[in-house]
């Protein structure tokens, strides 16, 4: 019977002809987003008699009797269609199909291409190439290198993103992810950006010759007028200077606060800060940065 009601239903949905005031009308009131990244769909649907009965099919398949709400499962990838036809419980009268087109897409984006990262002093800059499939790009971050980037920092269809009062002495990481309009997402791409980002010799993990001079350079700081440079071992701070350029030739021994120290084997950690006006003032910048190195 509801075969035979909504073939009757489809031929006379194709003429043009207004529906009477009278006319049974089916309506889908809800279901799935287009596009979706899910194998599964829900719909709800009404009729304009509130005790007609239903038939529901998807694509070219048979109708079958159905009842709001409805859930498809298996859903393929690809465009489809959802219909419902209405037919009253006390006469051959059919409506119309009403019905709900969708798209399901599950496959995830392509992952971003060029990360690159330019680091300044207070100042970081991410870029990122994007797919043509991509909707938006999520950056999430972390400032501990033991865990994962989970703070949106990011949201958006840009290319690049630009961190406003990057902090140079702490460690940073970034998870860049591109998503489609279904809300698939594809593999993050990773960004270090560590603590030692402007410091360039001694590198962080460097070996160093112990009892030797060592060169230590970092990457100028705009307006800077001198920087002050300290080296610390075990707590201990065993050297404090101020050079008015980027650069600092530590020689094989040297004197601090009256004693004599030389770069024995162990673990250093050296600091660099930049100072703006005369140094008589004292006016410090903040950190911009820390790396460690080992002496053997």
């Amino acid at each position: 019977m509801i075969r035979r009601l909504v073939l009757l239903a489809l031929l006379a949905a194709a003429l043009p002809v207004a529906a009477a005031a009278g006319d049974l009308v089916a309506t889908i009131t809800s279901g799935p987003p287009d596009p979706v990244s899910s194998h599964s769909a829900t719909f709800a649907f009404a009729a304009s008699d509130p005790q007609a009965l239903f038939g529901c099919a998807l694509d070219g398949a048979a109708f079958e009797a159905c009842s709001s709400p409805v859930t498809l499962a298996d859903v393929p990838d690809g465009r489809h269609t959802f219909f419902v036809v209405a037919h009253s419980a006390s006469s051959n009268d059919a409506s119309a199909p009403a019905y709900w087109t969708w798209t399901v897409d599950t496959t995830p984006p392509p992952a971003v291409t060029e990360a690159h990262k330019d680091v300044g002093y207070r100042r970081l800059v991410l870029s990122w190439a994007a797919s043509a499939g991509t909707d938006h790009v999520v950056v999430l971050r972390s400032t501990s290198a033991k865990e994962a980037a989970g703070a949106e920092v990011y949201s958006g269809p840009a290319s690049s993103y630009a961190e406003p009062g990057f902090v140079n002495a702490s460690y940073h990481r970034y998870a860049i992810t591109s998503y489609d309009k279904a809300g698939n997402a594809s593999p993050a791409v990773q960004v270090v950006v560590p603590a030692s980002a402007l410091l360039l010799a001694p590198a962080d993990g460097a070996e160093l010759r112990a009892k030797k001079p060592q060169m230590f350079r970092w990457r100028a700081i705009q307006k800077a007028s001198y920087y002050n440079i300290q080296l610390w071992r075990d707590g201990r701070k065993l050297l404090t200077t101020w050079p008015r350029t980027p650069k600092f030739r530590l020689p094989a021994s040297w004197k601090s606060r009256g004693h004599r120290y030389e770069l024995t084997r162990g673990y250093y950690t050296w600091f660099v800060w930049p100072g703006f006006g005369p140094l008589a003032k004292g006016r410090y910048g903040d950190l911009a940065g820390h790396a460690q190195f080992r002496a053997g």
